[in-house]
């Protein structure tokens, strides 16, 4: 299995689907940390609501993007 930066992955998508003009996406997988840094962005109105989807392999997060 590749060795992955989750944190990295999450940003990378983000920015992907929002150039993209895509109105949600979808990351995985998911972490402890993921899930602060989304609650942060929320916060300060970066992304809309997200729900953490557990699949039993992982997890995903379904982010609603503002643009």
């Amino acid at each position: 299995m590749p060795a992955t930066n989750i944190l990295a992955n999450l940003f990378v998508t983000l920015y992907n689907n929002e150039t993209r003009r895509k109105g949600d996406c979808v990351i995985l997988p998911t972490s402890k940390l993921g899930i602060e840094v989304l609650k942060t962005l929320q916060k300060d109105g970066y992304i809309g609501e997200f729900e953490h989807i557990d699949d039993k392999r992982g997890g995903k997060f379904k982010i609603k993007l503002l643009a």
